[in-house]
């Protein structure tokens, strides 16, 4: 099966700067993700003009290896790559940015998965795949398996300030300041064992929706 993939050597996205990125169908989205109701996803990747990011990926995609050739020969020197702007990974897709980032060890890559509790960060190798979590609970567990986090909060109820994992959780530099790009900021592409748990607050067409989901699920820990 041909799973629809875009490999955008430079993409102009106003958040991410000039910077290379990636994008997937809802196919590969996480069964377990929170953020699908009802069997449809409602984050930020669907909304938009057409269907959003998931609708441009099922209609101009290719195949994981078509996108990842394009990455690979075309991606400027130096430059830092989105991986799945939207959609998620699979075998595949790791196995193809895996190589990617092992042919091109100039690129610097990052992305971020709410399969995290089904895999193991151990697979992950020359990029850095974000855990998307949802609870502080989750963020404890995911950083104890081996993984970088980050959270997804509603706007009135930001854990930003506060330590989880012995780790402060900062905002978002972007969400702060729009002239910070995601090509300069790099924050969500490093990996210690210090670095910041970085928060999101909920973006897109669906907020309130989505911080309800939230936390109810915070309320249930």
């Amino acid at each position: 099966m041909v799973v629809p993939t875009i490999g955008s050597p430079i993409s102009h996205n106003k958040k991410l700067g000039s910077m290379a990125a990636t994008y997937r169908t809802s196919d590969t989205c996480a069964s377990d993700c929170p953020l699908f109701i009802d069997g449809k996803p409602k984050c930020y990747a669907s909304a938009g003009a057409g269907g959003g990011s998931f609708a441009l990926a099922k209609k101009y995609g290719k195949s994981v290896q078509e996108a990842f050739v394009r990455l690979t020969t075309q991606t400027p020197y130096k430059s830092v790559v989105r991986h799945l702007v939207s959609g998620d990974v699979d075998d595949e897709y790791i196995a193809e940015a895996n190589k990617l980032h092992k042919e091109r060890k100039d690129l610097r890559g990052y992305g971020y998965t709410h399969d995290w509790r089904n895999r193991s960060s151990k697979e992950i190798d020359g990029w850095v795949l974000n855990a998307s979590c949802e609870t502080p609970e989750e963020v404890e567990k995911a950083i104890a398996n081996g993984w970088e986090a980050i959270i997804e909060s509603p706007k009135d109820s930001t854990l930003t300030g506060t330590r989880i994992a012995g780790r402060r959780v900062v905002s978002c530099p972007n969400q702060l300041d729009d002239r910070v790009k995601c090509s300069t900021c790099r924050l969500c592409s490093t990996s210690s064992e210090t670095r910041p748990i970085v928060e999101f607050v909920l973006h897109g067409n669906n907020t309130k929706l989505l911080a309800d989901i939230i936390i109810k699920k915070r309320e249930a820990v």
